[in-house]
């Protein structure tokens, strides 16, 4: 990569070491996924429904310090003509690090049901780059998606985006940027809108300043401690960032989050509310953090996000086709 710009959009069709699957999914029935989903979510990892085609590391550009940003594409498999939604997940940092593999699960699931374009975003962890990198990654894929509209088959009025813990903290405030030319990767699909049509967070950060203060994830992403840094942690709280006229908010959290206090989760809440925005929580009693609403009710969790952000952007999918219909890929 040492020859590439920064800044410089890389075409659809380079191959990298990293696109090779690694190892590659095993196609399974589309209802044994939906079961699996349903009664044994952790058996699900690493599997795929035939009626889904994914596109591995798909690269989006280069940024301006050099790193690949790169997605997975997953949709159904065959064509359509009516636009449809696209949706971008967003994956904890699994300790810090960037996954080779996130939201698989999740992903296959809005394409196999619900007939979303759905993305996972490798966007830039904390070592690869400080906040507002992986706010400005988010806001470069909605634009990107927005490009490839087209070719997708994507409604561009219905861009979504989707974190689980660490992944909600952008996902919100991808969408808080809305209508705003700040936090722009300048040479990256300039000329598209990075508007976010609706938000859905799984175990969320809402008050960065006066829950993680004392966290070093929270530490890493930053750069400083709030002593040093008051300003960037407060412009970089969720629960800071609300104001009239934000997309609509779906929250699921457990009530026995110690990492990200219910609590907060609620205030988030009724401030969206008493903005005069469209907020829900879905609160899931005794429920720990972000794996047990991505884990143990991940197909429950998973329908309640499905149905709100349908009813929010008035979408009605087509049911999958029988696997007799479809053409599958080699």
């Amino acid at each position: 990569m040492e020859n590439k710009r920064p800044n410089q959009p890389v075409p659809i069709e380079i191959e990298t070491e990293s696109m090779k699957p690694s190892p590659p999914f095993k196609k399974i029935g589309n209802q044994q996924f939906l079961d699996l989903l349903r009664n044994d979510p952790a058996n699900a990892m690493g599997l795929l429904p035939e009626g889904v085609t994914m596109l591995d590391h798909i690269p989006l550009g280069i940024t301006d310090t050099g790193f690949l940003l790169e997605a997975d594409v997953f949709h159904r498999t065959g064509e359509t003509s009516t636009p449809r939604p696209a949706l971008i997940f967003l994956h904890d940092w699994a300790c810090g690090k960037n996954p080779s593999r996130a939201g698989e699960r999740q992903c296959a699931y809005f394409a196999l049901e619900h007939d979303f374009v759905s993305i996972t975003l490798y966007y830039r962890p904390p070592q690869s780059g400080l906040y507002p990198s992986a706010l400005k990654d988010v806001r470069t894929c909605a634009r990107w998606l927005r490009s490839l509209a087209a070719d997708f088959c994507i409604d561009p009025q219905r861009i979504i985006t989707m974190g689980s813990s660490a992944g909600t903290q952008w996902a919100f405030l991808a969408a808080a940027a809305n209508g705003s030319r700040d936090f722009e990767e300048k040479g990256l699909h300039e000329n598209w809108s990075a508007n976010i049509n609706l938000v859905l967070l799984n175990a969320a950060i809402c008050d960065l300043v006066n829950d993680f203060q004392g966290s070093y994830l929270a530490l890493d992403a930053i750069g400083a401690t709030y002593a040093e840094k008051p300003g960037v942690w407060h412009q970089a709280s969720p629960i800071e960032n609300i104001r009239p006229g934000l997309p609509p908010v779906f929250m699921v959290h457990g009530d026995e989050d110690l990492s990200c206090p219910i609590a907060s989760a609620r205030s988030m809440v009724a401030k969206l509310k008493s903005s005069g925005c469209d907020a829900e929580l879905l609160e899931l009693p005794g429920r720990a953090h972000g794996s047990d609403g991505f884990t143990k009710d991940i197909f429950m969790n998973l329908e309640k996000m499905a149905s709100f952000a349908n009813g929010r952007l008035n979408w009605i999918p087509s049911p999958p086709a029988s696997p007799a219909d479809r053409s599958h890929p080699a």
